[in-house]
């Protein structure tokens, strides 16, 4: 009987362990990424380029248990680090996707072609990865739209020659630069207007807005500088 009795308890003290170790060892998940390669316009008007790159990031030990998130390419070993206090988290219905539309190039101003990894990393280490291709392509010459105010009324155009940038946003945000509103234009149409003042009811704070416009297939983008709402 004793040695039956010390045989179980072996067996319940090794669940035990089995247990505590694959708990610990539960790592994050990446469901899917969006990757989209933009042109920036500065204050200046000139463009600069940047990379946007979002992770829908699980993890078994909660939304907290989130480290960093690199990005590499393969082939020359450049890479991008992003700490958990260089992300923003976009939620999407219960969606909750972390990363950055601000990632710069290196020296020469654009982005290697090529494979991509990104590296999704909890606070224990463990890592998930998920890989993306990027290419170049043609940006178009003159801006996409055109935005303008008359008073608190705006007004968005847009250029019949937009290289294919053909879905149109408006984005509100606050003083603290926080984004609380997407308009998406509807397809076909060439202008739009609206009052600045529905914003401004609906949020409060609302103190800025600008013109974001983006292939059909998500992979590329163009974005204005921002327009405060005076």
């Amino acid at each position: 009987m004793g040695i039956h009795f010390r045989a179980i308890s072996r067996i319940i003290s090794l669940c035990i362990v089995l247990f505590l170790v694959s708990c610990a060892q539960s790592g994050p998940v990446i469901h899917t990424s969006t990757v989209k390669l933009l042109r920036v316009q500065e204050e200046s008007g000139e463009f600069v380029e940047r990379l946007s790159v979002f992770v829908l990031f699980e993890d078994d030990d909660g939304i907290e248990d989130f480290a960093s998130i690199t990005v590499r390419h393969d082939d020359t070993g450049l890479f991008w680090l992003l700490e958990a206090d260089d992300t923003v988290v976009r939620l999407r219905g219960s969606d909750r996707w972390n990363g950055s539309s601000e990632l710069a190039p290196p020296p020469g101003g654009v982005f290697p072609e090529g494979d991509y990894t990104i590296i999704a990393q909890d606070l224990a280490g463990n890592e998930a990865l998920q890989t993306f291709s990027l290419s170049r392509m043609e940006f178009p010459e003159t801006l996409p739209v055109r935005f303008s105010l008359d008073g608190d009324l705006w007004t968005m155009e847009r250029n019949p020659d937009d290289g294919g940038f053909t879905e149109n946003y408006l984005f509100v945000y606050t003083d603290g630069n926080r984004l609380v509103h997407v308009t998406k234009m509807p397809a076909g149409q060439q202008k739009f207007f609206g009052d600045l003042d529905t914003f401004r009811r609906q949020y409060e704070g609302a103190s800025r807005v600008q013109c974001y416009s983006e292939t059909r297939d998500g992979k590329a983008g163009v974005l204005l500088s921002p327009v405060d709402m005076e």
